[in-house]
């Protein structure tokens, strides 16, 4: 009887030291996978670093810090909250070095963008920013550093230049590398001639396309009726239109030609 009480107390202890034994194996487990998804993310986070700001790698002492993060880590299960602590410090680290560096970059394209922001290209010229000031892009006809400089009329010898590139009736622009010229009633010389007889000294072009309305209050056709620039800014429209007096009456026509420049 004795035997058996003693062989149950022994039972006993040693269910409830396995039973610990195995509450430890859980805990070591659980901390090594945390350990390893803090790896997974500052491997993520490194990646991040490497594509969006590799100028943070170029610096030394970014190096040095990084050197202590990343490669084998120790699972001792001594040591296990250590490197928990330094996972945990290392992904907060990265995390607010990401964030600084994708703050600054931010600045920078907003600085660059700000530069067109007021900027004097005059005639249409395009802004073109860049991290000191801005250049302009010039439409065909302009130069200088801010497209002021008109140069030899781009459309020819016979077509008037319309600076006004926007519809005023409909809000639609002359498309880019597209020169908008025109006659109108004043030119009696040329309401017979037919649009492709218009072009006669301009140089550099591709193709053209020619459209009538009736004028408006003022010259050009940016203010003369149906749709002049949305219509002639075509390529291969009407060649072989005369302007004519196509209004009729007493109304003024507006003979529009959309040329279409070689880059």
């Amino acid at each position: 009887m004795m035997f058996l009480f003693l062989f149950g107390v022994l039972s006993f202890l040693s269910v409830g030291i396995n039973g610990q034994n195995t509450k430890d194996a859980v805990g070591i487990f659980n901390r090594k996978y945390d350990l390893y998804h803090l790896t997974l993310q500052l491997e993520k986070m490194r990646e991040k670093l490497f594509k969006d700001c590799p100028a943070f790698f170029s610096q030394p002492e970014s190096a040095e810090k990084l050197a202590q993060f990343f490669g084998k880590r120790e699972v001792n299960p001594a040591s296990l909250d250590m490197e928990l602590e330094l996972a945990r410090y290392s992904l907060d680290y990265i995390k607010q070095e990401y964030l600084k560096c994708i703050e600054a970059n931010s600045q920078v394209v907003t600085t660059i963008k700000d530069n067109c922001i007021g900027n004097s290209c005059r005639n249409n010229g395009t802004c073109i920013p860049n991290e000191k000031n801005y250049t302009c892009r010039c439409l065909p006809g302009y130069s200088g550093d801010r497209c002021e400089k008109v140069n030899k009329n781009p459309c020819g010898s016979i077509l008037h230049h319309s600076s006004v590139r926007q519809d005023n009736n409909t809000g639609i622009t002359v498309p880019a590398g597209w020169v908008l010229c025109y006659i109108d009633s004043d030119d009696v010389t040329y309401a017979q001639t037919p649009c492709r007889d218009l072009l006669q000294g301009v140089t550099n072009y591709q193709n053209f396309g020619c459209w009538h309305g009736c004028s408006g209050s003022v010259k050009g056709p940016a203010y003369a009726s149906n749709d002049i620039i949305e219509e002639a800014c075509e390529p291969n429209i009407q060649h072989t239109s005369k302007m004519r007096t196509w209004c009729g009456g007493n109304s003024h026509t507006t003979f529009g030609v959309c040329i279409q420049m070689k880059n």
